[in-house]
């Protein structure tokens, strides 16, 4: 029987990372949760990302082949609310992780969660790879300086990374067994779906004078569960690129550094005016018997 192949979760007690861990294990990987909190991964190690937590980590599981690095603040908010928490906790984390591989795992994946934050106000209104990186907030700019780090890393070594960018994510594990559950959660999906259960007493729109069909913002969603998929794929991606020799590393010396290589953004071929999202959750209105209280508020 083939040996199971270890995969380390950073943020696996996280929204994403819990999902992330569950599909890998669905796929055979031998998952390592590490984080700060307690997860739901049969194997777990509590603490901050540090290079004593990552010593524990090889005494548990050894060297991983993958590396799920999806630790660090969870939202703009809360990057702006405390900046040296933020930077701690994904730029250094990122560092150490980083020092830790290059020293016992040299040649592992790495998939990056990154953030469509680190595009800023892309001046065309929408983003692909190719628009250039200039991020407006210190959340964009720490995973930014993140990705930074993988390419570095990539262009002199031969550990192996890939960055995933992408905005909104909602959704639950279809069971129910696991989904969003963060305090004050602020994702629209989120907030109505709290609405229409009774939870909140209303929703607030915020901006209702934008050059769109009902004057509310575009947003680009994905589910939570097509997003492990997409991570999963990274993966995929990854080893197919070296079975075939496709070497990485000489790709992240042609590009600017501003330019997304290696990095691929995630999302629906559609995007959601904020108010029709809204309008959705009135379909559960009538069996729940409760109604949707908005408030609009102007930019």
């Amino acid at each position: 029987m083939a040996e199971r192949r270890v995969a380390w979760v950073t943020g696996a007690a996280g929204f994403i990372g819990r999902h992330v861990s569950a599909k890998l294990a669905r796929e055979g990987w031998s998952v390592l949760g590490l984080d700060r909190a307690p997860s739901a991964t049969p194997n777990h190690i509590a603490g901050d990302l540090s290079s004593a937590l990552f010593g524990k980590a090889f005494q548990a599981s050894g060297a991983p082949d993958l590396v799920f690095h999806g630790a660090g603040t969870g939202s703009v908010g809360e990057s702006a609310r405390d900046l040296a928490a933020s930077q701690r906790d994904l730029v250094s984390a990122t560092e150490t992780l980083l020092a830790a591989l290059l020293s016992k795992a040299p040649s592992a994946r790495v998939v990056f969660p990154s953030s469509a934050a680190v595009y800023g106000t892309p001046p065309e209104g929408r983003a692909s790879e190719e628009s250039p990186a200039i991020p407006i907030n210190p959340y964009g700019t720490s995973k930014l300086v993140s990705e930074w780090m993988l390419r570095d890393v990539a262009a002199a070594t031969s550990l192996r990374p890939v960055m995933l960018r992408y905005f909104n994510v909602g959704g639950s594990d279809p069971s129910g067994r696991i989904g969003q559950s963060t305090p004050k959660a602020t994702l629209l999906t989120k907030v109505a779906a709290e609405h229409v259960v009774g939870k909140r007493t209303h929703i607030s729109i915020y901006g209702t004078d934008y050059p769109t069909r009902d004057g509310t913002c575009v947003r680009d969603y994905i589910h939570v569960e097509d997003l492990a998929v997409g991570h999963v794929q990274a993966l995929e991606y990854l080893e197919r690129g070296l079975e075939l020799g496709i070497d990485v590393a000489a790709l992240v010396g042609d590009r600017p550094r501003d330019r997304g290589l290696g990095a691929v953004k995630l999302g629906l071929a559609r995007s959601e005016l904020e108010l029709a999202l809204v309008e959705l959750c009135r379909a559960g209105e009538a069996r729940l018997g409760v109604s949707l209280h908005l408030d609009r508020k102007s930019t």
